[in-house]
């Protein structure tokens, strides 16, 4: 459909990084049947927990949240592997991946980039916050490789504490089946025994592909996150 353009108005050429963009997401968007699961996250502990591990070693890479969000990840994902998984549509076969590799969505002044942490499941909580600062730095400078680009097994979408949000549901990044969006922590009265407290709460949202799971499986992937991620103690303990 041909758009006309009124005086005062620009027109650029969709190209590039854009163009890309462009296409996989309406790719996706044709053939992925989404269902998007949405809880609630209790990050209090974990919140107090990264504050004092930076205060006390503020030499080492920082903790923000996305260590251990992607340390959680990758423990749900061993146990609901149909979300670590990808369908050939040549072969109408779901492939269960047996590594992974983590793509973390990036805003960068060329656009949406998706650089993937390797391995994410042989990193500890410092490795995975020293690579992700190298592969951040990298996708808005223009430094990163094809390799730190190329097929991510699951991706988190987490656009930061001042644009997270408080839900959205983010495109499944076909061939992947799933993706997490992590949305903004803020502080909110919630009922703890009885009684009304204040407590940092995180909305998280896991989307999928209806063709490759059900809703139970990504029920029971988004609450062992929220599980961990309510008991960091765990994170830290099996690092």
């Amino acid at each position: 459909m041909a758009i006309p353009t009124r005086a005062g108005e620009r027109r650029e050429p969709l190209r590039g990084v854009r163009r890309t963009i462009a296409e996989r997401l309406a790719h996706a968007h044709r053939i992925v049947p989404p269902v998007t699961h949405v809880e609630e996250c209790d990050v209090t502990e974990l919140d107090a927990s990264r504050k004092l591990a930076n205060e006390r070693s503020p030499a080492l890479p920082r903790l923000t949240y996305m260590p251990f969000i992607v340390k959680a990840v990758v423990a749900a994902l061993k146990e609901q592997d149909a979300l670590n998984a990808s369908l050939d549509e040549a072969t109408n076969e779901i492939v269960f991946h047996s590594r992974f590799d983590i793509g973390v969505a990036v805003d960068t002044p060329q656009g949406l980039m998706v650089p993937v942490i390797r391995d994410a499941d042989r990193l500890r909580l410092r490795e995975i916050a020293s690579e992700l600062d190298r592969l951040t730095t990298g996708a808005r400078e223009g430094h990163l490789t094809t390799e730190d680009l190329r097929d991510p097994t699951f991706t988190v979408s987490s656009p930061g504490g001042k644009y997270g949000g408080l839900l959205a549901t983010p495109i499944v990044p076909h061939p992947q089946s799933a993706i997490l969006g992590v949305h903004r922590a803020i502080d909110r009265p919630v009922v703890r025994d009885s009684q009304i407290v204040i407590r940092k709460m995180m909305n998280l949202t896991v989307t999928y592909d209806h063709r490759i799971l059900d809703g139970m499986t990504g029920a029971r992937f988004i609450l062992e996150v929220v599980r961990l991620l309510e008991h960091p103690t765990v994170l830290v303990l099996e690092d």
